[in-house]
């Protein structure tokens, strides 16, 4: 939940995001998880009960990341885990309707991210008001998470993402976790693979890819070195 990529591809696109924890959190791998309307596939933090990633059979996606526009002071106590409002919106038909109905009040600052039929939609609550943005989908993007990495930090991650692009492209065949995965710079508390200390680091590695037909999550634990895969058929909405 703390470094998430978007990279658009011929007829798909891929999120991929880096969850930066504590060791000792506990975490399932990702599973389905069935309702009436709707199957998702995400992993589920232990602690909250709920995610920082998921998507669904129709093709989207949603990931968070922690802290909305600058570092906050967190209170003793919140209303309801994060990880819970990113698996509600996968009950609202669209990210406008969710964006509008969710009430947010008493709930800890976040960036939302949601992919759904080719637009993507920023959500950052600040504590008091909601911010909404609309990003291109036809351009990659990366995100860094406020609470952990100051904006000089965030913009030398992205001039590695940007760096690491202008290869793939020219090798479309490289994989984007690998961008992920490896260590870009020499300072690990400032890496996108990172580490903090002994206890704080990059603990697993999300991907998220979704063409027309069909939705895939690949997962890494960084931790238990165990890789996982599940694969939904596209379903339509």
């Amino acid at each position: 939940m703390c470094t998430v990529s978007y990279v658009p591809l011929k007829e798909a696109f891929v999120l991929t995001s880096n969850r930066d924890e504590l060791v000792s959190r506990k975490t399932t791998a990702p599973q389905k998880y069935s309702s009436a309307s709707t199957t998702l596939i995400y992993p589920k933090d232990h602690q909250a009960d709920g995610s920082w990633i998921g998507c669904n059979d129709q093709g989207k996606v949603a990931c968070l990341l922690n802290g909305a526009t600058k570092a906050h002071a967190r209170k003793s106590s919140y209303k309801r885990s994060r990880g819970k409002i990113l698996l509600d919106s996968f009950s609202y038909p669209n990210a406008a309707s969710f964006t509008s109905a969710i009430d947010l009040k008493g709930i800890e600052p976040f960036t939302l991210i949601m992919i759904e039929q080719k637009v993507i939609t920023e959500l950052k609550w600040d504590g008091l008001h909601k911010h909404l943005k609309n990003k291109d989908a036809s351009r990659a993007h990366l995100w860094s998470s406020v609470t952990l990495y100051s904006q000089k930090i965030a913009v030398k991650k992205e001039k590695w993402f940007l760096s690491w692009l202008s290869d793939y492209d020219k090798y479309p065949d490289k994989n984007i976790g690998q961008f992920h995965l490896t260590r870009h710079g020499s300072i690990a508390a400032e890496d996108v693979n990172s580490k903090f200390n002994s206890s704080l680091k990059t603990v697993s590695i999300t991907q998220v890819k979704v063409t027309d037909d069909h939705t895939r999550m690949d997962y890494r634990d960084l931790i238990t070195k165990l890789d996982s895969t599940i694969t939904l058929k596209k379903s339509k909405p």
